[in-house]
């Protein structure tokens, strides 16, 4: 990196051009504009190569028969479909859509409009945020079993070991995605951590 990139970046200014930048980024509208064209772009080959050569389009690994992911990406994504377990419905997008009103503009396009809390500025109860931290830790959890699950299977332990690692470790990361809604709920209501 050049002094130039350095003393533009730390003056708010576009790395490339000189001339400001947009709140919370680097470039400017015309150069962060043509930043995501060309990510696009090349997210865009790299998809259509992998979906080319058969792996999986996310990161390249070996595709589970029938998806266009590989077992880790699938479990990561909270993609597993396993028989036997109850599938979580999507708790967030109902939560959002409960709160989402579809109006007709006078110009006839339908906007959607999400309704605030009134005089509460937008902000959660604590009754509130800990049905929220509870109902997600419980989707998070549905998601592990199931990651567990198919984790185990014949299919994935055909794989090879780092697969099979990735896999396991992925189905894991949504216990932990648990353990912090558990945590930040504990910590609201000032639960002792350590029993005396």
């Amino acid at each position: 990196m050049t002094d130039t990139y350095q003393d533009r970046k730390i003056a708010g200014l576009c790395t490339r051009c000189g001339d400001p930048a947009e709140d919370g980024c680097q470039l400017c509208p015309k150069h962060r504009a043509a930043q995501k064209r060309y990510a696009k772009a090349c997210y865009t080959s790299a998809r259509d190569a992998r979906r080319k050569a058969k792996a999986c389009v996310r990161c390249g690994g070996k595709r589970k028969p029938g998806s266009k992911w590989c077992v880790a990406c699938l479990i990561k994504r909270g993609k597993v479909k396993t028989k036997g377990l109850k599938q979580g419905q999507n708790i967030g997008r109902d939560r959002i859509a409960a709160r989402t009103d579809h109006v007709t503009e006078g110009d006839g396009r339908t906007r959607s409009r999400f309704r605030g809390r009134g005089a509460a500025s937008g902000r959660m109860s604590n009754e509130e945020k800990t049905d929220a931290d509870l109902r997600d830790a419980v989707e998070a959890l549905r998601k592990c079993e199931a990651g567990l699950v198919l984790s185990r299977s014949p299919e994935v332990a055909a794989l090879p070991p780092i697969q099979r690692k990735e896999a396991l470790l992925a189905a894991l990361s949504h216990a932990d995605h648990a353990r912090r809604f558990l945590v930040d709920l504990l910590e609201r209501h000032k639960y002792p951590t350590e029993r005396e």
